[in-house]
């Protein structure tokens, strides 16, 4: 049996998916500036949700979800969807070109595949057999600069899980309490003081959040954090890891400070995505 098959077998244990480590096995990873929510130029109600290695596709009903198969420079990218029909699977392949002049839109977006079976004029598959060996080389041949959009990132905001929606004691060293909303997060210090935050960014575990009543002087505080759930932990219900720089002993070194109303891009402006600071943990009040 071959070494990958055995390697699904053995994580099927934890419940990963054999498509999923492979995926995770795939000579792919998307750009970090691509990593997003945006929104179409063709319309509002069309958009892409782009992460490490994969892309959701959404338009008035119907959603494709893509898994990226393999990637050239940061700026191509090979596509697929399983299973779309019986014995068949979609493929879409992209070009993505950074505009020099960005206003609102930032990429220019170019179909590198002939023309979709069904759907989307971008976004639409090509229907290929299922198991078929897809390579950038042989795969992305029909490059029509006619099929070209622009993408823009979604105005920001983000709602936190239903879960976390309450007040919770945290084992934060200078912290007493934190308090989830639907979209703001309420630290309460040990000190008595508190400090409210706006959810900017949200990509499943993965929080942005802004302060912009924290510092006079023109600056917010912005702090990137995995708030994960522990579902089988008997003390704590969720921890926190933050990914953004700083020893986190003190609420200045907790904190990302930036000028007022700066864009912050999650994986490109949080310098610890990759290797989260050590967690904190929160529990019911």
């Amino acid at each position: 049996m071959k070494v990958t098959c055995w390697l699904c077998l053995l994580l099927a244990v934890v419940g990963e998916t054999c498509a999923d480590i492979l995926a995770q096995l795939s000579t792919c990873k998307i750009s970090s500036e691509l990593r997003d929510r945006w929104v179409l130029s063709d319309s509002s109600r069309n958009k892409l949700r782009i992460r490490r290695r994969s892309v959701v596709f959404k338009e008035p009903g119907r959603v494709l979800r893509y898994k990226c198969l393999e990637s050239k420079g940061n700026n191509t990218y090979l596509l697929r969807s399983r299973n779309i029909e019986y014995r068949k699977d979609g493929v879409v392949c992209l070009g993505f070109s950074p505009l020099k002049r960005p206003s609102a839109a930032e990429f220019k977006v170019v179909r590198l595949i002939t023309a979709s079976t069904f759907g989307h004029e971008l976004m639409g598959p090509k229907l290929v057999n299922s198991g078929s060996n897809l390579t950038i080389d042989n795969t992305c041949t029909g490059v029509n600069q006619h099929i070209r959009f622009f993408i823009q990132r979604t105005v920001p905001g983000c709602r936190f899980a239903k879960g976390l929606r309450r007040t919770w004691l945290t084992t934060l060293r200078f912290g007493w309490n934190m308090t989830f909303t639907k979209s703001d997060f309420i630290m309460t210090l040990s000190n008595g003081s508190s400090i409210s935050f706006r959810c900017e960014k949200r990509d499943k575990n993965f929080y942005l959040v802004r302060s912009m009543s924290l510092l006079p002087g023109g600056q917010d505080g912005v702090l990137c954090v995995d708030i994960s759930p522990l579902p089988d932990d008997p003390f704590y219900n969720y921890q926190i890891s933050r990914m953004n720089e700083g020893d986190g002993q003190t609420l200045e070194t907790f904190l990302k400070f930036v000028p007022r109303g700066k864009v912050i891009y999650p994986y490109m402006d949080c310098e610890w995505v990759e290797s989260p600071a050590r967690p904190v943990f929160i529990y019911p009040t």
